[in-house]
């Protein structure tokens, strides 16, 4: 933290983008650093309009607003406003948009993703969208891209415009839970189980979910193979674990969220997808949407380690119905309708007719390749 005794040495910080300056000061000689660092910029001619400068423990900066007394940062007012008349401008004209001014929501909402990473899963039907859509276009906005907007706007008229950021990650931080996924011909078992404080299986508690094609059938084709989703049926058994061991619960039983929630996958794809923010492909896209959801409401940071296989295969005999080793008794009783899935069910209806406007355009507006 800047200030107190550890900082009795003058600290000072620098942010430039393209002709916008940040500067930051702490310590008992803070104004001195700050009039130092104006007078070196002076010294090499840098041309100020003093008339722009703010000061204070709260400013915006390119759109951003920090707050160093509540140590949040996020979407500045004034851009909140602008986005959020955007979209209800949008929804007045029925959600019919010019390509040009979809293109720039687009870019802006994806430079306001870099700090509240609440929203990345919700730009990638945009990014999708965007992609095929030429900027002379003016068409109606598929629906999965208009409810992705829809669910900004009210999250940004609760005050979700602010967030606080991660704290440091640990060194060695400790896994709070392991998962794996089974999806096999008409079937798909999502197996996992807490890590305890001391001992080892006998002693965790533990869960194994097996689903039909009729309990989701958005994991299954039509002959009843669901190998093809096993990246989302990873996921959806990390949100199973969220679920089954309390991570989602408030009150005395909730957990501290000013920690990270650390949890172990034998699945490289959903790591790198969580670390991103989002995913192109439904139906990874559609839960990553839905435990973003789950999350703010929370304030839960979660961080998926990936485990090689062989590393992991206590959670694999779960998926396998193998329960060896484990304790009957500390199994967590769990079926799929407790997940939290309400998010997810209602875009998984809009999808269909979001791919098939896609596709449209993009047969009217191929990507041209360079040569």
């Amino acid at each position: 933290p800047l200030g107190g005794e550890a900082h009795a040495v003058p600290v000072a910080m620098q942010m430039i983008y393209v002709d916008d300056l940040h500067l930051v000061a702490a310590g008992p000689q803070k104004y001195l650093v700050l009039w130092m660092m104006l007078a070196a910029y002076e010294a090499v001619g840098t041309p100020f309009a003093y008339h722009k400068f703010k000061g204070g423990l709260r400013i915006d900066f390119i759109g951003y607003h920090l707050s160093y007394d509540s140590w949040s940062a996020g979407l500045s007012e004034k851009r909140c406003r602008w986005v959020v008349d955007w979209i209800d401008r949008a929804e007045a004209n029925g959600w019919m948009v010019l390509g040009r001014h979809f293109i720039e929501l687009t870019g802006r909402l994806t430079f306001v993703g870099q700090v509240l990473r609440w929203l990345k899963p919700f730009l990638s039907p945009l990014h999708s969208w965007a992609a095929v859509l030429a900027r002379g276009t003016v068409a109606r906005m598929p629906l999965l891209v208009h409810i992705a907007l829809v669910y900004i706007r009210s999250q940004l008229c609760k005050g979700r415009r602010l967030l606080q950021p991660a704290l440091a990650q640990a060194v060695k931080p400790k896994q709070s839970f392991r998962t794996d996924a089974k999806c096999a011909d008409g079937y798909v078992v999502l197996g996992g189980w807490a890590l305890p404080e001391t001992g080892g299986t006998e002693q965790a508690p533990w869960f194994s979910l097996k689903i039909f094609p009729k309990d989701a059938p958005w994991l299954f084709k039509e002959d009843g193979s669901s190998q093809w989703a096993s990246t989302a049926a990873e996921f959806l058994g990390t949100m199973a674990a969220l679920k089954a061991f309390g991570w989602l619960e408030a009150g005395e039983q909730g957990r501290d969220w000013t920690t990270l929630i650390y949890a172990g996958t034998d699945n490289r794809s959903n790591p790198q997808a969580l670390k991103k923010g989002g995913s192109v492909s439904w139906s990874l896209m559609g839960l990553m949407m839905q435990m973003a959801d789950v999350l703010i409401d929370t304030g839960g940071k979660l961080r998926l380690h990936w485990r090689p296989r062989e590393e992991n295969q206590e959670a694999d005999n779960l998926t396998n119905e193998a329960f060896d080793g484990f304790d009957t008794s500390r199994r967590v009783a769990l079926e799929l309708g407790d997940l939290p899935l309400e998010l997810f069910l209602s875009l998984q209806n809009a999808y269909a007719d979001f791919d098939q406007k896609r596709k449209d355009f993009k047969m009217v507006n191929p990507v041209k390749t360079r040569t």
